[in-house]
């Protein structure tokens, strides 16, 4: 996938091998999608008011639902990334999520599908979320492992987020605690306010049920999903994600590479 970029990179690369890598079968089983539902006054049922977490040039906004197929459909998926330690590197490897609640007590990366290596991350609190560009999380190294991708250096703290139990009390909702700023969460649109942009907001000390609404999100399987034959590519600024020509519908794309040293 691209977006009028198509620079590739082999400048620390010995080998093919090392600029361009197979997307493992069992990323797919971790890709998701996080929405927030409004319900209709005095209902049980829900209205069409659901919006989702979506990346729009780098900055983490709520959105209508996409249309599968397209870019917006990509920029709605993010892949987890368990954070786990050294000695469990094997087993991160090879396992294979579920659902979102196998990851619930865990630290983890919000991974956008579009643009690999780069992660959710936040910029304080009651400031916006951005992607931040990790390229060193798809160098190969075993210090520190993260569901088959290692990172040589430590994990950045402003992008780890813990996934727990909606704190709106609902059985399919989870909400993300920043890492290295307790009991403060992603939060979302409190009601359907296209464009909401998703910051980060500290849980208030008395019961606030419009924050534990904000702050939770249902999850669906990917909007988007890797082809079996999917690759990452090392770029001079970002990866790429690559596919068979044919795999793809209405995203945005390139068949050139400026391959450069």
């Amino acid at each position: 996938m691209s977006y009028g970029d198509w620079d590739l990179s082999m400048k620390i690369s010995k080998s093919s091998s090392e600029w361009i890598t197979a997307v493992p079968h069992s990323f797919s089983s971790q890709l998701f999608s996080f929405c927030q539902e409004e319900k209709v006054p005095n209902s049980l049922e829900l209205d069409n008011s659901t919006l989702v977490f979506t990346d729009r040039n780098n900055s983490i906004l709520m959105e209508p639902i996409p249309v599968i197929g397209t870019d917006k459909a990509a920029s709605a998926t993010f892949r987890i990334i368990e954070l786990v330690p050294e000695t469990r590197s094997e087993e991160c490897r090879t396992s294979k999520a579920t659902s979102v609640f196998d990851f619930v007590g865990s630290d983890i990366y919000l991974e956008s599908f579009s643009f690999p290596g780069m992660l959710v991350a936040h910029n304080g609190v009651n400031n916006t979320v951005s992607i931040i560009n990790r390229p060193q999380l798809i160098i190969g190294d075993k210090e520190h492992c993260s569901m088959g991708i290692c990172s040589p250096l430590l994990p950045e703290q402003d992008a780890i987020f813990r996934v727990l139990p909606g704190l709106d009390g609902n059985d399919d909702s989870v909400s993300f605690e920043s890492a290295n700023f307790p009991s403060c969460f992603l939060y979302g649109a409190e009601s359907y306010q296209v464009g909401q942009a998703v910051e980060l907001r500290c849980k208030p000390l008395v019961t606030d049920l419009a924050f534990n609404h904000a702050t939770s999100f249902t999850w669906n399987t990917g909007f988007a999903k890797y082809h079996p034959i999917s690759f990452i590519a090392r770029g001079a600024r970002r990866a790429y994600l690559l596919a068979p020509l044919l795999a793809y519908r209405d995203e945005s794309y390139t068949v050139y590479f400026n391959i450069t040293e």
